[in-house]
């Protein structure tokens, strides 16, 4: 089981690391091509998405143990960030669940894409930073019981979404690295 004071640490850490980078990017930065149709922005946007997909999630175990005091049921019914529902369609048409779930994701994705695209640069921005804090917020005030009860779970990764952000971030950072090394050649080259 994860420890709960290291995974706070890396959501701060990695919440620190994309504030610093994001007072750091320019309008170019974020329209900064980073594969396959993405661009830096849509990066942040798609940031932002999962982090407020964990957020509900999160914000429904907590309603559920107000209520009714035991939410553990909800969270082993829970298969990973898809509903009950989905995954009973996905095991009735013969697709094992492990395999379901990345298609999904990247299905999810690669369909949200355009509207990620769509959002204005300097919004996804905003959206990613904010979505870290409340998101980070959240876990950090989370009652020790359901705070454990997730932990011991199959749902754990869902206190850490610094893991996630962090391979966005290091993904931005090299894809600006290497504008900045180009444009350092090109300076040299017509000098």
């Amino acid at each position: 089981m994860p420890d709960q004071a290291a995974i706070l640490a890396q959501n701060d850490a990695n919440r620190e690391r994309l504030k610093a980078l994001c007072r750091r990017l320019y309008e170019a930065d974020l329209l900064r091509d980073a594969g396959d149709g993405w661009t830096v922005a849509a990066k942040l946007a798609h940031i932002a998405f999962w982090d407020r997909q964990v957020l509900l999630m999160l914000e429904v175990f907590e309603r559920a143990e107000a209520r009714r005091g035991d939410v553990g049921q909800l969270i082993a019914r829970t298969r990973d960030w898809l509903p009950f529902a989905a995954v009973e369609q996905w095991r009735r048409v013969g697709v094992d669940w492990n395999d379901a779930a990345g298609r999904s994701q990247d299905a999810l994705n690669a369909a949200a894409l355009p509207a990620w695209l769509a959002v204005p640069p300097h919004v996804a921005l905003r959206q990613a930073v904010n979505s870290a804090e409340v998101l980070d917020g959240t876990i950090a005030s989370l009652a020790p019981r359901l705070l454990n009860m997730i932990l011991a779970s199959h749902l754990a990764w869902v206190l850490q979404p610094g893991v996630h952000r962090g391979d966005h971030l290091d993904q931005i950072t090299g894809i600006l690295s290497v504008a900045a090394s180009s444009r350092r050649a090109a300076a040299r080259y017509s000098a």
